[in-house]
């Protein structure tokens, strides 16, 4: 009986820690690693990523078709970041975020852009976007001299995501040069374990 306690607890521990629709990590449980990650290592980059026209998607296609939509992309993003060290969670409605310990600012572009041409490939039908497909915009910071805390890292990434929307959307930015990176070409995605070797 006590084992059986014990599993049921865990369990409620995992769910309390999981985001229910897309299975990846919630924002509790992003911002707990976070603080964590940002006290061990002394390089540690952050990916924000936003699905271009979400509420279009929505109203145009319904809700469920929504979901759909957020479990597809965050089985990208999931799968892309697994034995990476890499952390990946619903960071909140349409935005995912990604935490890489250990990898500079450059790297992590690099996973930003092939998450960006993974999802692409996913070629999930977007009636109200002007490429006609589901994308992403991504922006990345890292961790450097100027950064007080782990807040001013996710402040950093989300003000490089801003400038990516500003930028035309499905791109990625990074937040110290504010680089538009853009790679279009769907058959240049490359496959998952390439980007697993970005990390190491």
């Amino acid at each position: 009986m006590e084992d059986e306690l014990s599993k049921a607890n865990l369990k409620l521990a995992q769910l309390a820690m999981t985001d229910g629709l897309t299975k990846l990590a919630n924002r509790r449980s992003f911002d707990a690693f976070l603080r964590e990650a940002y006290a061990a290592h002394d390089v540690l980059s952050v990916l924000l990523i936003d699905i271009d026209h979400f509420k279009e998607f929505n109203d145009g296609l319904g809700h469920p078709a929504g979901d759909a939509c957020l479990q597809q992309v965050a089985e990208v993003i999931g799968r892309a970041t697994a034995n990476t060290g890499g952390f990946s969670a619903r960071y909140g409605g349409e935005e995912f975020a990604v935490i890489l310990p250990g990898v500079p600012e450059e790297k992590a572009a690099r996973v930003a852009d092939a998450i960006r041409l993974l999802v692409q490939r996913l070629k999930i039908r977007h009636p109200r976007s002007p490429t006609s497909r589901v994308a992403v915009s991504v922006g990345v910071a890292q961790k450097n001299h100027a950064t007080f805390d782990e807040f001013t890292l996710i402040r950093d990434a989300d003000i490089a995501l801003y400038n990516a929307k500003k930028r035309g959307r499905n791109c990625t930015v990074v937040s110290s040069t504010t680089t538009n990176r853009v790679a279009d070409a769907p058959d240049l995605a490359p496959s998952l374990g390439s980007l697993h070797r970005m990390t190491e």
